[in-house]
């Protein structure tokens, strides 16, 4: 039931944005915030959470993502310093002192993301929170295969370029 009426306030949402006239319609959000907020839709659908422990949920997993995201700029910081690192030649000492904290900051992108998970832990049950783990990991994947779909042209383009076409009859 609770799945039902949340299906039909997002197709109702939809429509109301689809029948706005184009000066109307709420400005564009980033990709990065389209993401986030259907992350958070699949969540909510996946955990089946009612209103008063989606609320409790999104506070913590919020907290969560913003170390994870710290993290990851870090992460992003140090590898851009290690490759910075290896054009220029540097020494042996200087190299692995860059190794060691790109792969500390490796470390704590994967603490902070094991923390996010544990501070939700308590708000769910156990099937609640092994669909919340399988989720975290398939969400990921599923990313990643878009992603390399959409690079990747699809099937009947690939294999006409592969073999050549035939020659019509003259």
């Amino acid at each position: 039931m609770k799945r039902l009426s949340s299906l039909t306030v997002a197709m109702f949402a939809a429509t109301m944005l689809v029948a706005l006239p184009p000066a109307q319609q709420p400005p564009q959000r980033k990709p990065a915030e389209r993401l986030a907020q259907f992350k958070k839709l699949k969540l909510i659908e996946t955990l089946d959470l009612d209103e008063k422990t989606a609320e409790k949920f999104f506070v913590r997993y919020n907290e969560g993502q913003k170390k994870i995201d710290q993290a990851r700029h870090d992460l992003r910081t140090a590898i851009g310093e290690l490759e910075a690192a290896i054009r220029a030649n540097v020494s042996d000492a200087e190299l692995s002192t860059k190794t060691q904290a790109a792969t500390k900051a490796l470390q704590q992108l994967s603490t902070a993301t094991l923390e996010r998970l544990e501070s939700v832990r308590s708000l769910l049950n156990p099937q609640q929170y092994a669909k919340l783990v399988v989720f975290e990991v398939r969400f990921i994947e599923g990313l990643q295969r878009a992603l390399l779909e959409r690079q990747r042209p699809p099937l009947r383009e690939r294999d006409r370029r592969r073999v050549p076409p035939l020659e019509e009859p003259d």
